[in-house]
């Protein structure tokens, strides 16, 4: 049941995003609008950035044009990705019916940075996604000894340097 609220709630919030930048209420940030030209010229490192952002930006102009909303539908998808991440890492914590993970996923949407993280495409979507994984990998790797969640671990990691290089702190 709570795995159904989770998934309601999450596409709902989905959906207002989609909607949100099909109506062009706001126009690219100066730095969306960097990485789309990013993306035009892949490179395997930018002077200042990772290439990770480049590559999704890449990814959703293929599928949906060189439009808003083919430059933000990266931020999109990646924010379901990090709600899933969490209500799956707070449950798996908390040892509950999932209630405290969708509590967690519910304020996780009002913190400002996810909400405007969740809609521009910059570099701190893939980061929190590849931070959050990374938590999840460590926390098995120490609790279950399974030597697979030490390598996840590090590859989740790697994937967060190629977005933002702070993933190293």
């Amino acid at each position: 049941m709570i795995a159904w609220a989770f998934w309601a709630f999450v596409l709902a919030a989905t959906l207002f995003r989609v909607v949100y930048v099909e109506n062009g209420v706001i126009d690219l940030a100066p730095d969306e609008a960097h990485y789309w030209e990013w993306s035009r010229n892949l490179d395997l490192s930018y002077y200042s950035k990772g290439p990770l952002v480049a590559y999704i930006v890449y990814l959703g102009t293929r599928f949906f044009g060189h439009t808003p909303l083919g430059v933000r539908i990266g931020a999109i998808v990646i924010s379901v990705l990090t709600a899933w991440l969490l209500f799956v890492f707070v449950r798996e914590l908390a040892r509950d019916d999932g209630r405290t993970g969708l509590y967690a996923v519910v304020v996780l949407q009002a913190v400002p940075l996810f909400a405007a993280g969740s809609i521009l495409m910059t570099i701190d979507a893939p980061f929190l996604l590849f931070w959050v994984l990374t938590m999840i990998c460590l926390w098995r790797a120490i609790h279950s000894g399974a030597s697979g969640y030490w390598l996840l671990a590090g590859a989740a990691m790697g994937l967060g340097l190629l977005a933002k290089y702070a993933m190293v702190f």
